[in-house]
């Protein structure tokens, strides 16, 4: 078998047998080049594209950071939620919105105004700063969260 393009997946031709048995080591080889996602519930309804949070109850819920007191980001919610419904959240890896407007090679933070937004504005207070990613683009963010300790 031979291997294609930059993953180095192995081609599966037509007619080849055995092709589940290699579709299902390309898919475990790209587990290390994918986003890391979560399927997780949440606790209320929100949007696609906040950041979140564990809840206390173990649900997911969107996140700010006020009055030096965070709720630690997770990652970014990959659709609307509806509460109690079962949701994706990235919580590592590139996501892209055009509704954003970010430059790139910035830090991107936790919202200490609006629940789940997202600044490039560091927030004043220290203990508030909640790295959710790096711009990579205008509309662009890899997602790595940073836990404030």
């Amino acid at each position: 078998m031979a291997f294609d393009g930059k993953y180095n997946l192995t081609a599966i031709p037509v007619g080849t047998s055995g092709w589940n048995t290699i579709m299902t080591t390309n898919l475990e080889y790209l587990e290390d080049y994918v986003s890391d996602i979560l399927m997780l519930d949440a606790d209320n309804a929100f949007d696609q594209y906040d950041a979140v949070y564990v809840a206390s109850n173990g649900d997911v819920d969107v996140t700010t950071a006020t009055s030096g007191i965070p709720y630690p980001v997770i990652g970014i919610s990959l659709e609307d939620a509806d509460a109690d419904e079962n949701i994706r959240v990235l919580t590592r890896g590139l996501v892209t919105n055009a509704g954003w407007s970010f430059t790139a090679g910035q830090r991107v933070y936790a919202s200490t105004t609006v629940a789940g937004d997202l600044t490039t504005t560091a927030p004043t207070n220290t203990y508030d700063r909640q790295v959710v990613g790096m711009a990579m683009s205008t509309t662009s963010m890899f997602v790595i969260p940073q836990i404030p300790v």
